[in-house]
């Protein structure tokens, strides 16, 4: 499948600014993989074959902590979770 148009609906939804920079696990349903992708309501995209055919896998949001390994990520504090829940989200 040509996930092109999931692609450009995630472009066209702007998360709003508490939620953006934000990361979750999950598990490919087409290529079986496991990885870390970009948290966005509309979908979110594997790493390994680029399909939004993808399901939670598992742990809460993360967010990427730059190193000189290229970064890796750690759980949102429990302040953060307490300003995503207060975040305002556009009305159309």
């Amino acid at each position: 499948m040509n996930w092109a148009a999931l692609d450009r609906e995630v472009a066209a939804t702007p998360m709003p600014l508490a939620y953006r920079g934000l990361y979750r696990k999950i598990l490919c349903k087409d290529c079986h993989d496991s990885t870390t992708a970009i948290f966005h309501i509309v979908g979110m995209k594997c790493g390994g074959c680029g399909s939004y055919n993808t399901t939670i896998d598992s742990g809460p949001l993360l967010v990427k902590v730059e190193g000189e390994d290229g970064g890796s990520f750690r759980p949102l504090t429990a302040e953060e979770e307490e300003r995503l829940g207060q975040a305002e989200f556009p009305v159309s």
